[in-house]
């Protein structure tokens, strides 16, 4: 048998109606936050390509959206019509 410290933690569970309702509650708006620099939101975001490479490294690590589209948004490739 191993030695070791273990410690009892509380899992707080909270139910949400739905998942819009659990990202507003966890996430603040960008200028919410003490670090956050609006300028260099603008600069990264006036960068294409430095956007899709923080495009490609979300999909590395979390994967591709799943799904439908949602109506009247363009959807990843805009140039290629939605069949259904």
């Amino acid at each position: 048998m191993s030695s070791g410290i273990y410690r009892k933690t509380r899992i707080k569970i909270i139910l949400y109606p739905n998942a819009a309702a659990a990202v507003l509650f966890w996430y603040k708006q960008i200028w919410e936050y003490k670090n956050s620099n609006m300028k260099e939101f603008e600069n990264f975001m006036m960068d294409r390509a430095g956007v899709e490479s923080f495009k490609a490294q979300i999909r590395l690590f979390v994967g591709d959206v799943k799904g439908e589209p949602t109506p009247g948004e363009l959807g990843l490739y805009p140039e290629k019509p939605l069949s259904k």
